[in-house]
């Protein structure tokens, strides 16, 4: 605070932070709040392009689809192994609750594989959880008629879902708001194993409740 009320002589200051509402009022109101919103898919895969980080056109264009307009994200999404589980995850995710069973284990395996760190492993967590999130705003998309991605793990998974059941819209969003809720549980430095077995017991059990 006393370095933004008495700035060193032609300094330019930059915070970045991931909500307004976490600064202190005395931070806030010191600073000019500017807003980053996500980039166009065609300007990651472009990037993609240009930096080196993929072979072809078509897979920039596939990791930009997964990258909900973060160019970090899209690198993340060029490591084979994370695909493959983010591939395997969906099916299970979409199979819920008959394959509940292991699943929380796994996860826990696949964020610890990340390394040492601590915080390595929690970003890993909150991109396995984002995973959740893509497949349940995929599957509210699908429940109302809109038009679906063009992802193909996601579709799949999605069809996997409601192939034998009815998918309740306000549950959907229930799912969605507890990873929400796991994610900043995450941020809390919350027990890894003890939070995932609990996010995935709960998503287990909102999808799946008698519709009345």
């Amino acid at each position: 605070l006393k370095t933004l009320e008495e700035p060193p002589p032609k300094s330019v200051i930059v915070l970045i932070a991931s909500s307004e509402q976490t600064q202190l009022p005395t931070i806030r109101s010191r600073c000019q709040i500017v807003r980053f919103r996500p980039l166009q898919n065609e300007v990651v895969a472009t990037l993609l392009q240009s930096l080196g980080e993929v072979d072809t056109s078509d897979e920039a264009t596939r990791l930009a689809s997964l990258s909900h307009g973060s160019l970090a994200r899209a690198k993340q999404f060029a490591d084979p192994e994370l695909r493959d589980f983010r591939d395997e995850f969906l099916v299970r995710l979409a199979q819920l609750p008959t394959k509940a069973i292991g699943l929380a284990t796994d996860i826990g395996g696949f964020v610890d594989s990340a390394g040492k760190d601590a915080p390595v492993r929690r970003e890993r967590l909150k991109l396995v959880i984002l995973m959740a999130v893509d497949f349940y705003r995929e599957l509210a998309r699908h429940r109302s008629a809109a038009e679906l991605s063009d992802d193909q793990s996601l579709a799949s998974a999605v069809e996997t879902a409601t192939r034998s059941q009815m998918i309740d819209v306000e549950a959907v969003a229930s799912c969605v708001d507890r990873c929400l809720d796991a994610q900043a549980q995450v941020d809390a430095n919350a027990n890894q194993a003890t939070l995932i077995e609990c996010w995935i017991d709960d998503l287990a059990t909102l999808l799946h409740m008698p519709i009345g």
